[in-house]
Formats: C-alpha cells, sequence, structure tokens
C-alpha cells in the first residue's frame, strides 16, 4: 500500500511525500477548477475536476478517467479507482493536507502490484 502524505504548498496548491519524507509530487490549482498533478521531476502526471456530488474524478496525463473521490464520513476523502473499487482513504492532517493510504503510489510510473493486503 502507498502511503502518500500532502502538506499544503504555496499558491493554493499541495505537495506530496512518500512514507519515507521524499517529494513524489505536487498539484497546482487549475485554470477552470480543479487541479494540476505533477510528479516530483515536474512531468505533468494527470489532472482533477470536481465531481457534481462531492470530491475530485482523476484523469492520468493523456485524459483517461483514473478513479474518483468522496468526502469521507468523518473528514477527509474515499478513493476509489477507475473501476468504481475502493483504492483508499485519507485523513485531515494536523496542520492541514491529508494523511493518505491508497493500494499504489498515484505517482509512481511503475505497474501497480496486484495486492490485496492492506498491511503491507
Amino acid at each position: 500500500m502507498g502511503r502518500i502524505r500532502s502538506i499544503p504548498g504555496l499558491f493554493g496548491g499541495e505537495d506530496f511525500y512518500d512514507e519515507n519524507g521524499q517529494r513524489v509530487g505536487y498539484s497546482v490549482p487549475g485554470i477552470f477548477g480543479g487541479r494540476d498533478f505533477y510528479d516530483a521531476d515536474g512531468k505533468h502526471a494527470g489532472y482533477s475536476v470536481e465531481n457534481m456530488i462531492s470530491g475530485e474524478n482523476f484523469y492520468d496525463e493523456h485524459g483517461t478517467a483514473n478513479g474518483y473521490s468522496t468526502e469521507g464520513i468523518f473528514g477527509g476523502h474515499d478513493y476509489y479507482d477507475r473501476e468504481g473499487k475502493y483504492a483508499g482513504f485519507g485523513v485531515p492532517g494536523i496542520f492541514g493536507g491529508e494523511h493518505i493510504r491508497l493500494y499504489d503510489n498515484p505517482f509512481s510510473r511503475d505497474e501497480p502490484e496486484d495486492s490485496d493486503d492492506w498491511n503491507e
């Protein structure tokens, strides 16, 4: 499972770090709403648009739907993959941002591992 921590960045964006404290990416607000995502090297990794209910719809750098999020019952977000399978959750961080636990690191360019074990 990938553990990602987001913290508020400059100009309304967020910086994303893995469980080792390594910066894996960042986001900036999109021109028409949503967010644009970049990997640690500054390469465009995808974007999001706000969905009609709550949360966001996520797309990769080619515009292919990658999944979505919804508002969590106790704050934070629940994340789902492109097929609608539950993919992880995020809880609000103490200083803003979110602590996110996903099956796979969304900033990784590697193929996802087939694993249903949440206790890796």
